[in-house]
């Protein structure tokens, strides 16, 4: 009867919902744990590394900006900003082996 269709059909949205919910939770989990991950690797980086990655990722400042900000050159900006990315990456490279 069209009731039971009905029924089959609503069961599997439901099912479906539930199978992307459980997916999307999933994923947010992931997500956290890279993100405590990068926290922590960013913690072992200097203080001026670490302020160069937040200025550039987090408040999505130029390296013009962050220049003037500091009072530094563009060039010690870029140095800044390409030795706080090798030491993350090479941090969490080996936090990933294990």
């Amino acid at each position: 009867s069209s009731k039971q269709i009905n029924f089959v059909d609503e069961a599997e949205a439901f099912f479906e919902e539930l199978i992307s919910s459980i997916e999307s939770t999933e994923e947010q989990i992931i997500s956290l744990e890279k993100q405590n991950q990068i926290w922590e690797a960013m913690q072992r980086l200097s203080p001026r590394q670490r302020a160069v990655i937040v200025q550039k990722y987090f408040l999505e400042m130029s390296e013009k900006e962050m220049a003037q900000e500091s009072g530094a050159a563009i060039g010690t900006i870029k140095w800044l900003l390409n030795s706080a990315r090798q030491k993350l990456r090479s941090i969490l490279s080996e936090r990933n082996e294990k």
